[in-house]
């Protein structure tokens, strides 16, 4: 796939291809820019895809209720949280 943020822009990510099985738990990791959030923004539909398809269960996410698609992503935010306590 390749992805941008609105039809009259560039592309920002270009020829992205991947193929996780059901029940696969995946984590993107990468530099600061690399594009990561754009990743998961475009699995949960907010991004405009130029190029390609996401499929999920071989249906394209943009056949998919908003609804549907965004319970079927989850995402951990890549801020890291540090809490000094203790938990019982």
């Amino acid at each position: 796939m390749s992805v941008r943020y609105r039809k009259d822009l560039p592309n920002v990510l270009k020829k992205v291809n991947c193929t996780i099985k059901a029940g696969e738990k995946v984590g993107i990791v990468g530099r600061t820019g690399a594009g990561k959030t754009t990743v998961v923004n475009t699995l949960l539909g907010t991004t405009y895809i130029s190029g390609g398809t996401i499929l999920i269960d071989g249906t394209p996410i943009d056949l998919l209720p908003l609804k549907s698609l965004r319970q079927s992503v989850t995402m951990i935010d890549q801020e890291p949280t540090l809490i000094k306590a203790s938990f019982r």
